[in-house]
C-alpha cells in the first residue's frame, strides 16, 4: 500500500513539474511584456522537433541536442518578438493575444509541412528513459525524479540569483505600469535603465499609447482643464442658490 502511495506521489509530483514549468514562462514572459502568449506551447513543440532533427539526422548526443534546441528556439523568439510582437505591444491586449494565436497556426502549419516532421508522434530518447529506483518497496522511474530534480533545481536558481531578483522586481514594476509595453517597442535597446527608458519615453510621446502618454503627463493638462472646469461649475451653482435665497 505504501509503495503504491510513494509511485503515485512521485508520478503526480513529476507531472505537476512539467505544468509548473509552463505556467513558468507564461508569467515570466507576461510580467515582462505584459503579453498573454498563447503560442508558447508551439514554440515548445517546435523546440522539440529541432531537438529530434539534431539526435535522429546529425546523430548528436542527448545534451549538445538540448543546447542546440535552447539556442534555435532563442533565435526564433527575438525574431518573432522583433517581427510581430513589438510593433503591436501598447495595442489593446486582445490585439495582442491574436496575433500569438495566430504564430501558434502560423508555427503548427510549418512543422506539417517540414519533410521528416509532418503529422506524426515521435519521442526522443533520453538518459534517463528506461532507469528505475527502488525505494520503500516503490518502483520510480528515473525520468520522474530527474523531472523533479531538474524544476527544482531551475526554481532555485531563479529564486536565489540576485540578477534574476532584481529582473523579478522590475518585472513586477513595469507588469503594472501603464507604460510597459510601449517601452518594450520603443525603447528595448534601453532596457533595464529605467533612467534611460524615461527619458526614451518623453522623447518618443508622439508614438505611445494613450494610457502611457496620460501617466507621463500628456493627459495631465486635459484633466486639469476639466477639473477646473468641474469646480466653475459647481461655485456658479452655488451662487445661484444663494442668490435665489
Amino acid at each position: 500500500m505504501f509503495s503504491q502511495f510513494l509511485q503515485l506521489f512521485f508520478a503526480g509530483v513529476a507531472q505537476g513539474c512539467v505544468y509548473a514549468l509552463v505556467a513558468l514562462g507564461f508569467v515570466l514572459i507576461y510580467k515582462a511584456t505584459e503579453t498573454v502568449n498563447f503560442a508558447q506551447g508551439d514554440l515548445m513543440m517546435l523546440g522539440a522537433f529541432f531537438g529530434l532533427t539534431a539526435s535522429t539526422v546529425l546523430g548528436w548526443p542527448y545534451w549538445a541536442t538540448i543546447l542546440f534546441a535552447v539556442v534555435v528556439m532563442a533565435a526564433v523568439g527575438m525574431l518573432i518578438e522583433r517581427i510581430v510582437i513589438r510593433p503591436v505591444l501598447g495595442y489593446p491586449t486582445f490585439t495582442v493575444v491574436m496575433i500569438t494565436i495566430g504564430v501558434g497556426y502560423v508555427l503548427r502549419g510549418v512543422v506539417t509541412m517540414v519533410p521528416g516532421w509532418g503529422t506524426e508522434t515521435y519521442s526522443l530518447k533520453t538518459p534517463f528513459g528506461d532507469g528505475v529506483v527502488r525505494f520503500g518497496g516503490a518502483v520510480l522511474a528515473t525520468e520522474q525524479l530527474a523531472t523533479i530534480a531538474l524544476t527544482a533545481a531551475l526554481c532555485l536558481v531563479l529564486w536565489a540569483s540576485p540578477a534574476a531578483a532584481q529582473r523579478a522586481d522590475d518585472m513586477r514594476g513595469g507588469g503594472q505600469h501603464p507604460c510597459a509595453g510601449d517601452a518594450q517597442r520603443v525603447c528595448s535597446e534601453f532596457i533595464p535603465d529605467r533612467g534611460k527608458v524615461a527619458s526614451c519615453l518623453f522623447k518618443n510621446k508622439g508614438q505611445l499609447s494613450s494610457a502611457c502618454a496620460a501617466s507621463l503627463g500628456g493627459g495631465k493638462a486635459k484633466v486639469t482643464r476639466k477639473a477646473k472646469a468641474r469646480r466653475h461649475v459647481r461655485r456658479n451653482a452655488r451662487h445661484h442658490r444663494r442668490h435665489r435665497r
